[in-house]
This record gives C-alpha cells, structure tokens and sequence, in this order.
C-alpha cells in the first residue's frame, strides 16, 4: 500500500511559500515574500515533505532546487494558487457588479506603442470589463501567463514561451539611421535583407 496523502492537510500559505521559494530560489527570500519568519517557514517545508513522503526541495549553499517530485508538485500548487487568486477577483468582480475582469501584463514597448489605442478601444466596446494591467519584462509576463496570474501576456517576438501559445499582434516600426552619402539613404523603405548585405 502506498503512503496515505490526506488533501486536507494543505493549506495555502504553505502553497504559496513553496511557489515562492522555488522562485527565488531561496527558502529565505520565499519566506520575505510569505513575511513569514525564516524557522517557521522551515518548519512548514519539513511538514510539508512528511506528509507528502517525499523531499520536495534540496538544499545547497546557492539556495534550493526542486527535485522531481518537487516540480510535480509545484506544477500542480501554482495551479492551485492561481485558482484561489482569481476565485478571489471573481467575487470581488460580483460584488461590484462588474460584467468580467481581464488581467493583461504587457512589456513597456507595448504600453508605449500600440497598446493604449487598443485598449481605448476595448473599453469603449466593453464597458462593463475591469481591466487589471501590468507593465513588466517580457520574462516576467511569460510567467504571470504561465501561474494564471494573467490571462493574456504582450511580449518580444524572441521571447522563450514554453508550452504557452503566442500569436502575433503587432508589429515594431524600425528606423534606419544612414551617413548621407550612403546607398540606401535615399530610400524611403528598405527591406531587412538588403540592409544586411550592405557593410
């Protein structure tokens, strides 16, 4: 017979500390993250690792790594954590009777560039929504994207997704800054490729 995992022994501060601290990469930053004091949030890990049965992180001199039980299960508490996070908008979006709620993390090129205009246009077309925005790098959407703590991401074209799907949306406007007398100065428009095969 297996090891006996009562699911109702999981409480969400553990959760999140756990999350946190394999994000950090540091039991000490995670539990500065929880404002939970570094003993405690020890003693909730080795609590943790017993009633799972296994050892969920290991420690070293740089921090803590996941093991591989220890990524299974912090694939399944970042799922859980984003549930409870947007049960928590949900109700909030009810009581103020709001028609929905859109979390959007987009990086800085995208507020500054094409987003505003859009996002005027969404408002316009669905007043009722409450827009939840936030300007990070584009790393930082990726995951949000990833935990559930957006529902959409703006990112650059070059930035690793994972098992995510992206799809594009816009594209940049770049300029191309020539001494006078070069051959391509007079050119209002000149294709990627040409350029490269000028020094």
């Amino acid at each position: 017979m297996g090891h006996a995992i009562n699911p109702a022994r999981f409480d969400l501060t553990t959760l999140r500390l756990f999350v946190a601290a394999v994000e950090a990469g540091s039991l000490t930053l995670g539990a500065e993250h929880m404002a939970i004091s570094l003993p405690a949030a020890s003693k909730r890990l080795a609590e943790l690792e017993s009633h799972i049965g296994s050892v969920l992180l290991v420690r070293n001199k740089k921090g803590v790594t996941p093991t591989a039980p220890g990524l299974t299960f912090l694939r399944y508490a970042i799922s859980i954590v984003a549930g409870i996070e947007q049960l928590s908008v949900a109700m909030v979006d009810y009581h103020r009777g709001a028609g929905g709620h859109l979390r959007l993390w987009a990086n800085t090129s995208a507020f500054t560039g094409f987003l505003p205009n859009l996002l005027a246009r969404y408002s316009a077309a669905y007043p009722s929504v409450m827009l939840d925005l936030e300007d990070a790098l584009s790393e930082e959407v990726v995951r949000a994207v990833a935990r559930g703590n957006a529902e959409l991401g703006i990112i650059g074209n070059n930035t690793p997704i994972g098992e995510l799907q992206a799809l594009p949306c816009d594209s940049d406007a770049l300029m191309l800054v020539l001494p006078a007398a070069h051959p391509l100065a007079s050119r209002d428009v000149v294709p990627i490729d040409e350029v490269l095969r000028h020094d």
